[in-house]
C-alpha cells in the first residue's frame, strides 16, 4: 500500500492562500457532499492542500488520492479503509473481506458493510477523495452514491474531480445535499492573480497586466503559471522592458498554453533537466531512487530539488519529500514526445525497480506497458494466488486482457484463469471459449505446481458446469501435484473434491474432505475457503446425527473471527446461515430467524449466491413454522429472483424444492406435486428429492409407494452413517405405517426416531410431521422420557407470538425492539447484549431500520419513528 496516497497533503511551496475559498470550504461542510469539479489545472488539489494546512478548527481528515488502479473494488476499499483509520476512525474488515473464488461482493454491498462501522462515529470526520475522475467502474459509482445517501451524521465527503461523477447529482442538489465548488469559484480574480504573480512567482506586474492575464486565462491557474514562467524568461533575457506588452500578447487558449509549455518552459530548461523530465514522465508517482533506476542517473534527488525550485508543475505527496508526481498537463505533454522504443525501455526499467522492491502490482503494470510479455506472465503467476485470496478479480482480469490473446491461449494455466475470471464477471460465452483450451496439462511446459493449479481451476469449472464426477477426479489430480504445499489451490482442491463427493451422493467421504479443507484453510490463512467448507460441513454433520457437534464447530469458528471487528465481516455469514439451520432443527425459531437474517444479508454482501439462496430457503421454512406465512413466501420470492437471474439450473432446482416443500406444508398438495414434477428428473435420485417425493405420496394417500421409497432411503442413510437424517426417515415411516394401519410398525419406527433424536436434540422432524404424532409419542416415551416430555410440550406451544406480519414501516418485531433501544441511546454492542444476539446481527437490524424508514442516521430514525407513532 502506497502511503503517499493516504498522506495529508503538505503545504505546497509557493502556493497562495485564498481566504474566500477557505471560507467557502468551511461553509460547504454543512452539506453531506462537497464537489470540486473543474478541468486540470484549476487548483483543486492545491485548494484542498491549503485548506488542510490552514483551516482553523477543521475536522479530522481522511485523505485518499486516487488513480486508475483504484477502479478495482478490493483495492479501492483497502485504501478507503486505511484512509479512515488514518483519521482515527475505527472501521473493521467488513468492506474489504478477502475472497477466494466464490464471487466478489458488489462495491455497494461493501459500502453498506463499511457504513455499519461508520454509524458509531462520534466525532466529525471529512473523507477527501482526490482525482475521482480516475475511477472507471459503475459499481464504485453506485457504492459512493449509496455512501452519500446514507452518510452518518458526523461524516462529510469532499470529492475533487475533472468531470461530474455518474451520481444522481440533480436529485441531490434539489435536496440541498451538494455544495458545488466549480470553475466559477476556482478562477483567480484579478487581485488574486496579482498576488499570485508577486508572492508565488516573484513577479511584480502592474494591475492592468494582471487583469489582462487573468482575463486571457479566464482565471485558470495553470495558464497563469505558464504565463508567469514565460514572463520570468523574458525578464531574464530583457529585464522589465516591454513586460506589459508581453503580458498583453499572451493567449489563454488551451492549445496556445501547450505551445507555451513547449516553447517557453521546456525549451528554456537546461538539456539535462529536459532529459530527466522526459524519462520520468512515464511514472504516475515517483521517488528519487525510482528516478535513478529509470533514468540511469545517480543524482535524481538533486534533480527533483531543481524541478521543484523552478516551479515546473511538481507536487509533493508527503511531508518528507520522498514521493512526488507531475501535474497531469506536464506529464501528458512530455509523454507525447517520447519515442516508442524509449518509452518501452523506460517502462522496463521501472518494472525491474518495482519488482526488486517487492511492489509486484506496479511491476506488472510497467511490464505490460513495456510489452515484456515473459516478465508480465512471470509476475502474474507470482501474484495471482494472493490476489485471488483477496478477491482482486477485476485487476487480474484486466492484466490478462492486456496480454496478447494468442499468448494466453498458449498457456493452459493462463487460459484457466481467464476462463474462471470471465465466468465470475458474467462473460460466460468468452469463458467457455477459454475453458475449452484447458485440457490435460502439457507436461513439457508445466511444473508440478502449475499443473496442480490448472487441475484445481478445472475442478471449479466442472462443479460450475454441474459435473461433480469430473470435479472429483480433477481435484484428486490437483492434490497429487500440489503435495504438501501450503498453496491456496490445495485448500481449494480439497473443498471442490468435497463438494463433488457431496453432489454425487457420498456424504461420508465428503465430510472428511470438507473437514480437511476447513482445517487447512484456517492453518494456511485462507479463511474464505475454510468457512465455505464449514457452511457445507455443518448441515452434513447434522444429517449424520452430530447436531450438537456441528453447533459447537460453528461457534468455535465464529469465535476465531472475534473478538476482532472481523466477526462482522461478510464471510461470517457463512457461519451464521448453518447456525440458523441448526437452531431450526432444535426448534429455537427466534434464534434461527436472527441468525439466518443476518447470515443472508452478509452472504449477499459477500456475493456468495449459493449460500444466500440456501439461507433464504431455510428462512422461509422458519418463518412458516412461526406462523409468518407472508414472510415465508417473501423469502422464497427473493430466492426465486436470485436463482432465475443466475441462470444456474442447480440453484433454480434448490429454490423449486423449497417452494414445493412450503406448498406441501400449507396443504396445497396439487401445487406441490406440480412443482415437484417440474424438477423430478433432476432430483429424484437425491435423498432430498426422495424424501420430498415420499411426503407428497403420503399427502396423496399413497402410503405403500411412500414406504417403498423410504425403505430405500433408510438403507442409504445407514450405509452412509446419516443418523440425523434417519430421524426424519423414521418419522415419515411411522406416518406411512399409521396410514396403512400397521400399529406395531408405526410405534417401532417412532421409537427409533426418538432414540436417535434424543442425544442430538432433533425436534423439528417430529413437529414438521403430523400433530397426531403427539398422542403416539406418549406410547414410546420410555425410549427417552425427558426428551419426549419436552417434545410434547413443544407440540402444545402456539405459533410464535412475537411474529409481526406488518406494520406501518414494515419493521419486524425484533426491529421494533432494536428501534426502542436505539431511542434510549444504546450503542450497537449494548443492543446486542440486551437482546442476546451478535453484534453483526444488531448492526444489520439498525441498517435495515434506516433503510425501511428512509433515513440516514439514528437521530433521523428516532424522529421518523415518533412521527409514525412507532415509539
Amino acid at each position: 500500500m502506497l502511503k503517499a496516497k493516504l498522506a495529508l497533503p503538505p503545504a505546497q511551496p509557493m502556493s497562495l492562500s485564498r481566504p474566500r475559498l477557505l471560507d467557502l470550504m468551511a461553509g460547504s461542510l454543512k452539506q453531506p457532499l462537497t464537489l470540486l469539479c473543474a478541468p486540470a489545472g484549476f487548483g483543486k488539489t492545491t485548494l484542498l492542500s491549503t485548506w488542510v494546512n490552514e483551516a482553523v478548527d477543521r475536522p479530522a481528515v481522511a485523505w485518499l488520492g486516487l488513480d486508475e488502479d483504484d477502479s478495482d473494488p478490493v483495492r479501492f476499499f483497502d485504501y478507503l479503509r486505511a484512509a479512515l483509520q488514518g483519521a482515527s476512525v475505527e472501521v473493521g474488515c467488513s468492506a474489504t473481506a478477502p475472497l477466494s473464488g466464490a464471487g466478489s461482493p458488489s462495491p455497494k454491498d461493501r459500502m453498506a458493510s463499511l457504513l455499519d462501522d461508520l454509524t458509531e462515529l462520534d466525532h466529525p470526520v471529512v473523507l477527501v477523495l482526490d482525482d475521482y475522475q480516475a475511477i472507471d467502474n459503475p459499481e464504485l459509482d453506485a457504492a459512493l452514491t449509496f455512501l452519500v445517501e446514507h452518510l452518518p451524521e458526523h461524516l462529510r465527503l469532499i470529492v475533487a474531480t475533472r468531470k461530474d461523477p455518474q451520481w444522481p447529482l440533480s436529485r441531490w442538489r434539489t435536496r440541498q445535499w451538494v455544495a458545488d465548488v466549480g470553475v466559477d469559484q476556482l478562477r483567480f480574480t484579478p487581485d488574486e492573480a496579482m498576488a499570485f504573480f508577486a508572492r508565488s512567482m516573484g513577479l511584480t506586474l502592474d494591475a492592468e497586466s494582471a487583469r489582462t492575464l487573468a482575463a486571457r486565462t479566464e482565471g485558470w491557474v495553470a495558464g497563469l503559471q505558464i504565463a508567469a514562467l514565460s514572463l520570468q524568461r523574458h525578464m531574464q533575457s530583457h529585464g522589465a522592458v516591454n513586460l506589459a506588452q508581453v503580458a498583453a500578447a499572451f493567449s489563454g487558449e488551451h492549445r496556445h498554453v501547450i505551445d507555451y509549455l513547449a516553447a517557453e518552459v521546456m525549451r528554456q530548461q537546461p538539456q539535462d533537466l529536459q532529459d530527466f523530465l522526459r524519462k520520468t514522465c512515464i511514472l504516475d508517482r515517483f521517488s528519487a531512487d525510482l528516478c535513478d533506476a529509470v533514468t540511469e542517473r545517480t543524482d535524481s534527488r538533486q534533480m527533483l530539488v531543481r524541478v521543484e525550485r523552478a516551479n515546473l508543475f511538481l507536487r509533493r505527496l508527503d511531508d518528507q519529500g520522498r514521493w512526488f508526481r507531475y501535474h497531469q498537463l506536464l506529464a501528458d505533454f512530455l509523454r507525447e514526445g517520447l519515442a516508442e522504443s524509449e518509452r518501452i525501455e523506460l517502462h522496463r526499467r521501472a518494472s525491474a525497480w518495482f519488482e526488486s522492491h517487492g511492489m509486484g502490482k506496479d511491476a506488472i503494470k510497467h511490464a505490460l506497458a513495456a510489452r515484456s510479455d515473459a516478465d508480465a506472465v512471470r509476475l502474474f503467476r507470482s501474484l495471482v494466488e494472493d490476489m485471488l485470496a483477496r478477491g482482486e478479480l477485476p485487476t487480474l482480469l484486466a492484466w490478462l486482457d492486456m496480454l496478447p490473446a494468442s499468448l494466453v491461449r498458449q498457456h493452459q494455466d493462463l487460459a484457466g484463469y481467464q476462463a474462471w475470471l470471465l465466468f465470475m464477471s458474467g462473460r460466460t460465452v468468452e469463458a467457455e471459449e477459454y475453458y475449452a483450451l484447458t485440457g490435460a496439462p502439457n507436461v513439457a511446459e508445466s511444473s508440478q505446481e502449475h499443473k496442480g493449479i490448472l487441475f484445481a481451476l478445472q475442478a471449479f469449472l466442472a462443479i460450475t458446469s454441474d459435473n461433480p464426477a469430473r470435479a472429483i477426479e480433477l481435484s484428486r489430480q490437483a492434490l497429487d501435484q500440489l503435495g504438501s504445499s501450503t498453496s491456496f489451490f490445495r485448500v481449494w482442491a480439497l473443498f471442490y473434491q468435497g463438494l463433488g463427493l457431496l453432489r454425487t451422493g457420498l456424504p461420508k467421504p465428503a465430510t472428511e474432505m470438507l473437514r480437511q479443507a476447513l482445517e487447512l484453510g484456517w492453518a494456511f490463512g485462507h479463511r474464505m475457503t475454510a468457512l465455505d467448507a464449514l457452511a457445507h460441513l455443518a448441515p452434513l454433520m447434522s444429517a449424520q446425527g452430530q447436531l450438537r457437534e456441528a453447533q459447537l464447530l460453528c461457534r468455535t469458528s465464529l469465535e476465531r473471527c472475534s473478538p476482532s471487528d472481523e466477526a462482522q465481516a461478510p464471510i461470517s455469514g457463512l457461519i451464521l446461515i448453518p447456525m440458523g439451520m441448526l437452531a431450526y432443527e432444535r426448534n429455537e425459531l427466534q434464534e434461527a430467524v436472527e441468525l439466518l437474517e443476518a447470515g443472508v444479508a452478509l452472504c449477499g454482501q459477500l456475493g456468495n449466491l449459493y449460500h444466500t439462496l440456501a439461507g433464504e430457503c431455510a428462512l422461509a421454512k422458519v418463518h412458516h413454522a412461526r406462523g409468518a406465512r407472508e414472510q415465508a413466501w417473501n423469502a422464497l420470492a427473493a430466492a426465486q429472483d436470485l436463482a432465475d437471474r443466475s441462470r444456474n439450473p442447480r440453484r433454480q432446482r434448490m429454490v423449486r424444492i423449497a417452494i414445493a416443500d412450503l406448498q406441501l406444508r400449507e396443504g396445497n398438495v396439487a401445487a406441490a406435486n406440480q412443482t415437484f414434477e417440474e424438477i423430478r428428473g433432476a432430483v429424484e435420485s437425491s435423498v432430498e428429492g426422495q424424501l420430498l417425493h415420499a411426503r407428497l405420496l403420503l399427502a396423496s394417500n399413497h402410503a405403500l409407494a411412500a414406504l417403498r421409497i423410504l425403505g430405500t432411503v433408510e438403507v442409504s442413510c445407514r450405509s452412509q452413517g446419516q443418523a440425523g437424517l434417519l430421524v426424519t426417515v423414521h418419522v415419515l415411516q411411522a406416518l406411512g405405517h399409521r396410514a396403512n394401519g400397521g400399529r406395531g410398525a408405526t410405534l417401532e419406527h417412532l421409537e427409533r426416531a426418538v432414540s436417535l433424536a434424543a442425544s442430538g436434540g432433533y425436534v423439528r422432524p417430529f413437529l414438521d410431521g403430523d400433530a397426531a404424532l403427539a398422542g403416539l409419542l406418549r406410547q414410546v416415551s420410555s425410549a427417552a422420557p425427558a426428551f419426549v416430555s419436552g417434545l410434547l410440550e413443544q407440540f402444545r406451544q402456539p405459533a410464535d407470538e412475537d411474529v409481526v406480519e406488518a406494520n406501518t414501516a414494515g419493521l419486524t418485531g425484533t426491529q421494533l425492539e432494536v428501534l426502542r433501544l436505539v431511542s434510549q441511546g444504546l450503542a450497537n454492542q449494548q443492543i446486542a447484549t440486551q437482546l442476546v444476539i451478535t453484534l453483526g446481527t444488531a448492526k444489520w437490524h439498525v441498517s435495515q431500520i434506516f433503510e425501511k424508514l428512509g433515513v440516514r442516521n439514528r437521530a433521523q430514525a428516532i424522529a421518523k419513528a415518533r412521527q409514525s407513532k412507532l415509539l
